[in-house]
Order: C-alpha cells, then structure tokens, then sequence
C-alpha cells in the first residue's frame, strides 16, 4: 500500500494542478540513494471454469444425472424396425423410443424404426424386416440395427447385402441369442418380440460395447420457436391412395402440455404397453426424392443424402426448414432460412421421410 497510495494521489492531483509532476524530487548531496522501485507483482487472480455443460441424452437433449451417464457411457443406440401395418396397431414400445422415423416401403404402406438409448421398452412389437431406406439412418445414429429377416431381392433394395457391405451392425432373430424371441398369443408376422435391455446385453456380448460416435442435435428447454402457430398437421405416404386412408397421420398440437398428438388411419393412435396417445416433443416432415427399385416386390427408395426441403413443429409453431446430409453415416440436420440449426425442444422426435408430392396441410 506504501506504493499504491502516493501513484493514486498523483492521478487525483494531475487534473485540478497541471504543474505538479509526480516525479521523485532529486536526491540531496550525502543521503543515501533510494531504495531501487520494484514492479509490483501482478495480482494473482484465479482463473473461474465456466459452469460445466449439463449432462443430457444423446437422442432427445433431455437431463441425466450423472450414474446415468455413467449406466451410458459404453452403450450404443438400439434402433428397431417395428410393423405399421394396419393389424400391427397398437404396437408395443414406440411411446418409449427417443427417436421414431416413419417412412414408406412398399404397396404405399409405411414401417418405423424406433430407436432407444437413454429409454428402456420392456417389450418392442412387432419386430419386422429390414428396409434400405432406414439402414443410412442407423448408420449416423451408429446403432444396433434389430430386425427379423431383410428384403434380399438383387438390385438397389438388397438390404441384406447393403447392412454387410455398409457396416451396419445388424441383429436378425437367427443371430440374436435370444433377444428377438416370438410371442405366442400372436400370430407370425406380427408376433416377433425384442427389448432393450435384450438387445443392449447382446451387444455387450458382441463387444459392441463402446461410446456412441453420433453427435446430438441442438436442444433447448420449452418455448421461444419462430415461425406461423400451426394447431395440426396432416400428411399421407400412400400417394396411389390404394389402402382407404389407413396411413394418413394427423398430428394435433396440445398447449397443455406442449405435445403433438399421433393419429393414423382416422384415430389416435396408442401404445399396447401403457394405452396412452403417441406423442412427440418434436416433429419433423423431411421431404424426400423417392422411386421404386424395379423389383418384383415393389420396394422403393430414397433419396437421404444431400438436402432438400423440411418442416420443423415444436412449441405450437412450424419453422420452414431444410435438411443435409452430408454422407451415408453422416447426421441428418435441420437448419432454418438463416441457416442456423434448429434447436429442438428436449424430448422425444418423431421424424416423417414423406415422399416428394405426397400432400401437407397445416391448420
């Protein structure tokens, strides 16, 4: 403070007395010299962290404490081809997916793969085959892709060769140890049975136990969405319109809870496990290129590389967005006009791959 005192005193007496100087006067003949000025040491401040980012899901942004990140640490994402045929309804598990995308396969029928990481479903029903389209989905989410049986038709709809050729980690019901098992109240098609915690002890088996290299979505907490108020949307993948409406969804806004409501062939649709209404957080309309593949089955595919046109509902609102992907195994992203990612509410997403000029209404 000795040497703080009289450095303040000279920066006070410059202003009103300009003629003063702080400089030392000169020393008188026989004094002894002055004591040599030392700098003064900076002050030692420590350095504060930022607040560590809060831990949270994979898929949906949601939080988790930190003996679930611990219980997730090593555990990849499970994805689930799960029947959408009209009898398949209600399906078992598709109310506890993260993550369910929805697209057409053939005959102008739809299927969903449901993917899990930080949710456990007891029961996942009905199992069903492998399709093209979904397998670059896995892919980005780098998921154990379950299934039982695959197109295997030669030509570009060839699952069964593509999940080899890509890569994929793929479970059949032959190779799955037990953890696709049949329900014997239900007849085959429809009775193949998986869950989460069978399929996770699999991988663990397969070594497959190790750190998801998928990188999450933008999330947010609730509330703050750009874009027109938008109440209900509705869309249709059967564009021949051969199967009376039976996969028309309409998705309905609930402000009460800040949810979007499933419907699909002209009712709620529901999961076997708890009777409740599907319902997302978020839901998202990709557009995509799609064509058939020339087979006898009348498989199609689609176009899910690049980018093209989207729309986002979230917080009661849809924000006109486009979707890239920038490779096969690469994440699928969601930007708006200004070219900013979407963040979407945390929570779970359902995601619609309808075909180019298949109709959406927004009410």
């Amino acid at each position: 403070m000795s040497v703080l005192r009289p450095l303040v005193l000279c920066a006070v007496l410059a202003a009103p007395l300009p003629l003063l100087a702080c400089t030392p006067a000169p020393p008188k003949a026989g004094a002894a010299p002055a004591p040599e000025r030392r700098a003064l040491d900076p002050i030692n401040v420590r350095a504060v962290a930022p607040p560590a980012a809060p831990i949270a899901g994979l898929l949906d942004g949601v939080p988790m404490s930190e003996a679930e990140r611990r219980a997730h640490a090593n555990v990849l994402p499970v994805a689930v081809m799960v029947d959408n045929y009209p009898d398949a309804r209600p399906q078992y598990g598709l109310g506890q997916a993260e993550i369910v995308y929805e697209a057409l396969v053939e005959g102008g029928i739809t299927r969903f793969m449901a993917v899990y990481w930080r949710n456990d479903a007891a029961r996942i029903q009905p199992v069903r085959s492998a399709r093209t389209q979904f397998l670059p989905l896995a892919l980005e989410l780098d998921a154990v892709y379950a299934h039982v049986g695959s197109a295997a038709e030669d030509g570009a709809a060839n699952a069964d060769a593509q999940m080899r050729e890509w890569g994929v980690r793929s479970v059949d019901e032959d190779g799955s140890g037990g953890a696709i098992t049949r329900d014997p109240e239900r007849q085959a098609p429809k009775n193949a049975v998986t869950s989460t915690d069978g399929l996770i002890a699999l991988s663990r088996s397969l070594r497959w136990a190790t750190s998801p290299r998928t990188r999450p979505w933008s999330f947010k907490d609730d509330g703050g969405a750009a874009g027109p108020p938008v109440q209900a949307l509705d869309l249709d993948f059967d564009l021949a319109g051969i199967n009376g409406g039976a996969f028309a969804v309409r998705w309905q806004y609930d402000p009460s809870t800040n949810r979007y409501l499933r419907g699909q062939g002209g009712a709620p649709q529901r999961d076997a496990a708890t009777g409740e209404q599907l319902a997302a957080r978020n839901v998202i309309v990709q557009v995509c290129d799609v064509h058939p593949a020339g087979d006898r089955s009348g498989h199609v595919l689609y176009t899910t590389e690049g980018s093209g046109q989207a729309l986002v509902l979230l917080d009661g609102r849809m924000v006109q967005a486009t979707w890239r992907k920038d490779g096969r195994d690469q994440r699928t992203r969601y930007y708006d006009a200004a070219g900013h990612e979407i963040a979407l509410n945390r929570g779970n997403t359902w995601v619609e791959l309808v075909p180019a000029g298949a109709p959406i209404r927004a009410a």
